[in-house]
């Protein structure tokens, strides 16, 4: 059977104290994980789990790194993100554990360079990227469909069932000039997608 990897991350508190926590990060990650290993058959070493300090900069990309180098052209590769993202010297870019806002090129985790394109590169034919995050400037097609996102329960396992796809589910609040937090949940009681996906055991 060909090998499956996954890279799971939740930041749900910084560093700094300059950037807002993220209610339920570590919880929606941490759901993610199990839906993986026990309803889409990923191995759990197969799976890196990254929460709060130990998803540092550094460590993130170590990690993608490693993890896409391990696929092989019939594997799959599943990426998710809980956090704060943005738009920033002129990349998309995920914030970690040890970002700073003065100084955000060095500090956040450039989508293209760290993911995307070690992905094309590894020839991997299968792969989703999940990334619940608020957004300062991610520009988005209008006219575009998303194609994960409008697919009903059995658009998607028909989708995942087929040799090749790549997609990615991006729910991001447009906003400029500052990180916000994202709009999943509520303090009270946090209903998210893939939660709810995890807690009735099914694909989402």
């Amino acid at each position: 059977m060909p090998s499956a990897y996954a890279v799971v991350i939740g930041v749900e508190k910084y560093h700094s104290s300059d950037i807002k926590n993220v209610n339920h990060a570590r919880a929606d990650a941490e759901a993610v994980r199990d839906l993986l290993t026990q309803r889409l058959s990923v191995a759990t070493a197969n799976v890196t789990l990254l929460l709060d300090e130990n998803a540092h900069k550094l460590e993130i990309e170590e990690q993608l790194q490693n993890r896409i180098k391990a696929l092989d052209p019939d594997g799959r590769f599943y990426f998710f993100y809980a956090g704060h993202g943005m738009w920033a010297n002129g990349r998309n870019r995920l914030t970690a554990w040890d970002t700073k806002i003065s100084d955000l090129g060095k500090t956040t985790v450039d989508v293209q360079k760290a993911l995307l394109n070690p992905l094309r590169d590894s020839g991997c034919k299968q792969s989703l990227m999940f990334v619940d995050a608020c957004a300062t400037e991610i520009f988005v097609n209008e006219d575009d469909r998303d194609l994960v996102s409008d697919m009903d329960r059995k658009e998607f396992e028909q989708f995942i069932s087929e040799s090749e796809y790549t997609a990615a589910f991006l729910p991001v609040r447009l906003r400029r000039n500052r990180i916000r937090p994202r709009p999943w949940g509520t303090a009270s009681g946090p209903i998210t997608f893939w939660r709810h996906c995890a807690a009735k055991k099914r694909r989402p």
